[in-house]
């Protein structure tokens, strides 16, 4: 008997709303079954062992090993050749699947060719396989068969599921057949939308919320629709508007206080609740501090602890210690056996920090990767006398005669262990510094002198108090007695080839070579720093405004660099009329008059632009899109006009260009910037609904709401269908199906539920039926010609009929095929043993039951 690791059982409900299927709940059911049979000798090899040192070539016929568990204790029929089952990898190619096929039964058929061993009565590989296959049908996405594999009752063989899953997937797109996604469960609650790896869009107009959805992932066209019409995407829960998320005003969730001998206790977030219960439990004896592991893994590696778990697969709980069943089981958990964190297999990054900062990682409740900041390092060690230390910003001297020392202020055992060994602590407020007494003894022949003398060292400490310079002034350091600095605060000035604005001779003296022109002292006349840089370097505001290469300005830095001129990197900052807030010359983006700049290269957001141009989106553009009188994007609700009957949305500047309509409403056509009630002559009308009609050049082809028409000005482009219809015409006339889908028949144009009763009801796909004459279907030929609705709705007949005023998905079966036998239109595995015999056709084609 094979003994493996516990095992889950699942239970999931699964619920059909407004066509679409919700998976609403994944509940996990512990099952651990530990069996452990010792037959005979100790030294029976394990399954685990043949396992890890199985090879490619260790099952016979170059066959490879398929591995129930990651861990076993004996082998099943008692052998050491492999764990699981030497069979040879099963192959489908789904380009081979037809139109109009059975999607599960299509799946399943490669399962029954699987391997069992003998003693696998169960039939567990091939059990597993056909459940995978149901799974795919209703797994909103790939990544989802993993997970609902791992948890399903009837799959045993992880690997053949998963496969099977991927296998429905990829035969459903073959067979164009509609995918359920559980993304719309979510439409109004973006909380939800965005932890379960879908996006959200909010449309809103004039302050007013118009739609919301929750969109798949990948559908990349509903994205671009979002976008198209003005829609708000957020990227995280942070950004989910307060209007639509009915869990944005319990964030952030609140948490229980809890004193030094208690710790808190967080349970599973409860069904419909936007934040967990928390609690502050009293610290028992020898407790291992479990409360501080906040996923299911650190927790269940630590002695003493287990993680408690409401059973879902997100990881939510809560690590207690491991006597603590009754605590644990009263909020409705249990103890987990196996962790399904969600932080498994995540991978963290890492951030490298400037030099003279030290990293910070900082990691919060539920996040997997921890915060990194990049904190300023205090260097102490460079201070060797009481005021060279205390030039240091942030360190204090400790006097111990010859073995004083400068540390860190911050340092409260430093500083303690300064006052032990007898030793006087100065800070930079402390205004007081060592005095150091030297006697000197001169011995001569008649008499000895002793001399004292007294070297103080300089009091910095209450001097240091720097002040606050405006933007037009620099912090200098002026050194009166040449002991300890006082900051004043210096006018300053331009300096450009040797000259101030005034016409006063300056010089920029200490770079040459990169620094176009500095900023000295109206005071002094000290070069004070390089003000703009040149031969494309950059100013360094974090090293004394010093010009440097792009690749040496710090990491993090807020780099600009617009022209060979004024490029500069440093911390963020906000440029308003060419200077920021302290004074240093910059630039914002074309048009911008003020912008703020963050981390990364050229990452500038304006707040505000040049009277020929529009504030939309962080950028000055001078020509927005205008919806509704209102200009798409404006922080401050800017006003606009179209100037155009019926114009909803339209482009336009502040130039002497006129608006030009984009998108007409009240059930108008644009055309030649107009809106207009019918099209022109020669000119062909698309367009569905009252919004977004539009007059174009030539007739065009519109297949899964796109234009594929090529060499059209619309190719690629969102177009609209009929309801129904999978693939239509748009002509002069107006719009016309050629392919139906949802079970719908084309009829005349248009795709209909019912064909009328003169006519045959063909096909069996959810795709391409269609109403017409009746005829007779051989082989998907119709008199030796292909034609796409011809199937016949038994997989095993060759040849059928389609007749008048048949019921949908009928077709009376007249000739059989893969060696079923027909009987009164339909086709048997063989014949009834009553009153029936074959035909004695040993073909595959054309057995009959006939009566005796």
């Amino acid at each position: 008997v094979c003994v493996c690791d516990c095992w889950f059982l699942s239970v999931y409900q699964l619920t059909v709303m407004d066509g679409l299927l919700e998976m609403m709940r994944m509940y996990l059911l512990l099952g651990c079954m530990l069996t452990v049979i010792l037959m005979g000798s100790s030294s029976h090899t394990t399954a685990q062992e043949s396992c890890s040192t199985s090879t490619s070539n260790s099952c016979p016929g170059g066959r490879s090993c398929f591995t129930t568990k990651t861990s076993c204790s004996v082998e099943v029929d008692f052998t050491n050749d492999c764990p699981g089952v030497c069979d040879s990898m099963l192959v489908f190619d789904v380009s081979t699947v037809q139109q109009g096929a059975d999607a599960r039964s299509t799946c399943q058929e490669p399962c029954s060719t699987l391997a069992v061993r003998s003693d696998d009565t169960s039939f567990a590989r091939r059990s597993s396989c056909n459940a995978g296959c149901v799974i795919g049908e209703t797994a909103a996405a790939v990544s989802l068969c993993e997970s609902m594999c791992t948890n399903g009752e009837e799959v045993t063989w992880v690997t053949d599921c998963n496969a099977a899953c991927r296998r429905m997937i990829a035969i459903q797109e073959q067979l164009n057949i509609v995918r359920p996604s559980s993304c719309n469960t979510f439409k109004s609650n973006c909380t939800m939308c965005l932890t379960s790896g879908c996006h959200f869009c909010q449309i809103a107009q004039e302050g007013s919320l118009m739609f919301s959805a929750c969109v798949d992932s990948a559908s990349s066209n509903d994205i671009a629709d979002c976008v198209e019409l003005g829609g708000m995407l957020p990227s995280s829960v942070n950004q989910c508007p307060a209007a639509v998320d009915p869990c944005s005003s319990q964030r952030p969730c609140a948490t229980a206080t809890c004193t030094q001998n208690e710790r808190l206790v967080t349970y599973p977030l409860e069904t419909g609740k936007c934040c967990p219960k928390t609690e502050c439990v009293p610290l028992t004896t020898n407790d291992p501090m479990c409360s501080s592991f906040k996923n299911c893994t650190n927790c269940s590696n630590t002695t003493g602890c287990s993680w408690c778990t409401d059973g879902q697969v997100n990881g939510v709980g809560a690590c207690l210690t491991s006597s603590s069943t009754a605590l644990c089981a009263e909020e409705g958990g249990s103890f987990a056996t196996q962790c399904t964190d969600v932080c498994a297999g995540v991978t963290c990054q890492d951030k490298t920090c400037p030099t003279g900062t030290t990293k910070v990682k900082t990691t919060m409740d539920g996040d997997c990767c921890p915060t990194i900041e990049c904190q300023q390092q205090v260097v102490c060690g460079g201070g060797n006398s009481c005021g060279g230390c205390l030039d240091l910003n942030g360190c204090s001297w400790c006097g111990v005669g010859m073995f004083s020392v400068c540390f860190d202020s911050s340092s409260t055992a430093a500083s303690t262990d300064c006052e032990e060994q007898g030793g006087i602590v100065v800070s930079q407020t402390s205004g007081q510094c060592l005095v150091d007494e030297t006697t000197t003894t001169t011995t001569t022949t008649t008499t000895t002198t002793t001399t004292t003398s007294t070297t103080t060292e300089c009091i910095c400490g209450t001097t240091r108090t720097a002040p606050t310079c405006s933007s037009t002034q620099r912090l200098v350091a002026v050194y009166g007695d040449g002991c300890c600095p006082v900051f004043e605060c210096h006018n300053i000035v331009e300096c450009k080839r040797g000259l101030t604005p005034s016409g006063e001779d300056c010089a920029c003296t200490n770079d040459l070579v990169d620094c176009f022109s500095c900023m000295v002292s109206t005071t002094t006349g000290e070069d004070l720093g390089c003000a703009v840089c040149k031969n494309s370097k950059f100013l360094d505001v974090y090293n004394g405004d010093k010009c440097v290469n792009q690749e040496d300005c710090p990491a993090d830095s807020a780099i600009v660099s617009y022209t060979a001129f004024k490029s500069r990197c440093s911390a963020p900052f906000t440029c308003v009329d060419g200077v920021d807030e302290n004074g240093r010359m910059c630039s914002c983006p074309t048009g911008c008059t003020s912008c703020s700049f963050v981390g990364g290269f050229n990452n500038a957001t304006c707040t505000a632009c040049d009277a020929t141009r529009f504030l939309s989106d962080g950028n000055c553009p001078r020509e927005v899109s205008c919806t509704r009188g209102v200009v798409d994007g404006s922080p401050t609700m800017e006003g606009c006009s179209c100037g155009i009957t019926s114009c909803h949305r339209c482009t336009v500047s502040k130039g002497s260009t006129a608006p030009v309509c984009i998108t007409c409403r009240d059930s108008k056509y644009l055309s030649a910037n107009q809106c207009v009630t019918s099209c022109p002559d020669l000119s062909v009308p698309l367009g569905l609904n009252s919004f977004g009609r539009l007059c174009t050049e030539k007739p065009l082809t519109c297949k899964r709401d796109r234009v594929i028409t090529p060499d059209h000005s619309r190719t690629g482009k969102v177009c609209k269908c009929p309801k129904d219809c999978f693939i239509c015409n748009w002509g002069y006339n107006g719009v016309e199906c050629t392919r139906c889908k949802n079970a719908q028949y084309l009829s005349g144009g248009s795709c209909v539920s019912t064909c009328p009763s003169d006519q045959t009801h063909s096909g069996v796909s959810n795709f391409g039926r269609e109403c017409g004459a009746a005829y007779e279907c051989t082989g998907g030929s119709v008199g030796g010609l292909k034609v796409d609705s011809c199937r016949c709705p038994d997989k095993n007949c060759f040849q059928c009929s389609y007749e008048v005023n048949n019921s949908p998905r009928s077709a009376p079966c007249s000739r059989c095929k893969n060696g079923k036998y027909l009987l009164e239109g339909a086709c048997l595995n063989s014949c009834p043993q009553m009153n029936y015999v074959t035909n004695g056709v040993i073909s595959k084609f054309g057995r009959e039951c006939v009566l005796v």
